[in-house]
């Protein structure tokens, strides 16, 4: 009796782990788990226009540069005195860094108004250009651009065109190409290579960008240029206007090769005022000098300052904003002054 009671315990023992064996398994697959998961998402969220500390700015630029913003603009409470560094964390509250350069110091020949301020990041230095008048070219009132270069983004600055101008006329703008040769570009549509060791330009400018004939969106205006090169192809805006009105805007014209010839886009002005003003509920009087920067997400961003005659934003404030490209290459300026957020 002993035996059989052993031999059928034994029995069930095998019959317990043969089903639990075979029994499907219940505890989840952690495999199966991450793959119903969601990815995490960064995001930004942004509203236009942006206050830059308790002070009103034209001509803005930004550089990202170790995941902070910095900024260089035409300060209007300075009354075009000073030039100067913004910092940002997150491009929507900006703090004053540090005043770079002030009238006649530390270059002499720039005796009154600083203006259009650029700062750019090259082979591990950092400079900066900004605009002045100087009599040391042979026109009334003619103006030229300064060249400052430091180790740190914040300086020591030191002048590299205590002389005379890099280029000329106004709104210096540098472009640094991918065969390491540097460019600047001036009002009028005039490109110059430069040396950013010497100060010096090289060789002969040439106009890339003639002003429009009489009647067209920008017959009447032709400054604040800004260059940028993407899938081999170079991107040129200009800010525009017409010659009958106060109506501003941001023309295109594209190339294959730096020197041109440019063809001008058949939608210009592809930003600014006449875009506002055909959009509902827009409330900017004024969009102007249009630069590309990098983004929060990486991508191709845009800033401009955006000006208001009246209200709570009555001034000249900061715009930020996204490059839209098409599947064709078409380029797009974003339109917006709602809270917008992106996410990546």
């Amino acid at each position: 009796m002993k035996n059989t009671k052993t031999k059928l315990m034994a029995a069930l023992c095998l019959t317990i782990v043969w089903l639990s064996a075979c029994a499907p398994n219940s505890t989840p697959n952690p495999e199966n788990k991450t793959k119903t998961q969601s990815p995490t998402l960064n995001s930004f969220t942004y509203q236009n226009p942006i206050k830059v500390a308790d002070d009103e700015i034209r001509d803005p630029t930004i550089l990202k540069y170790q995941n902070k913003y910095y900024l260089t603009a035409t300060g209007r409470k300075q009354r075009h005195e000073t030039v100067n560094i913004w910092v940002s964390g997150n491009l929507t509250q900006w703090v004053h860094a540090k005043t770079i350069a002030k009238v006649g110091e530390p270059v002499t020949w720039c005796t009154e108004n600083l203006w259009a301020p650029e700062l750019r990041h090259y082979d591990g230095k950092f400079y900066i250009t900004f605009n002045c008048p100087t009599s040391d070219i042979p026109r009334k009132r003619a103006r030229g651009g300064a060249l400052l270069v430091a180790d740190e983004i914040l300086g020591d600055y030191q002048v590299l065109t205590a002389d005379k101008p890099i280029a000329s006329p106004n709104d210096t703008h540098l472009f640094k190409d991918d065969d390491g040769k540097v460019y600047s570009v001036n009002t009028g549509g005039w490109l110059t290579q430069v040396d950013l060791n010497t100060g010096k330009p090289i060789g002969e400018r040439k106009q890339i960008y003639p002003f429009g004939e009489k009647g067209n969106w920008d017959a009447r205006l032709n400054e604040g240029p800004a260059l940028f090169k993407r899938n081999g192809k170079y991107y040129l805006w200009v800010v525009g206007k017409y010659l009958v009105g106060d109506e501003i805007g941001i023309g295109l014209a594209t190339a294959d090769n730096i020197w041109g010839p440019y063809t001008k886009d058949s939608r210009n002005p592809i930003f600014g005022s006449s875009l506002c003003n055909q959009t509902q509920g827009c409330p900017y009087d004024e969009l102007n000098h249009c630069h590309p920067f990098e983004g929060p997400d990486g991508k191709d961003w845009f800033s401009c300052f955006a000006k208001f005659n009246s209200g709570p934003n009555a001034g000249e404030h900061l715009y930020i904003d996204r490059m839209i490209w098409s599947d064709n290459g078409q380029l797009n300026l974003n339109l917006s002054w709602q809270p917008q957020t992106v996410e990546w």
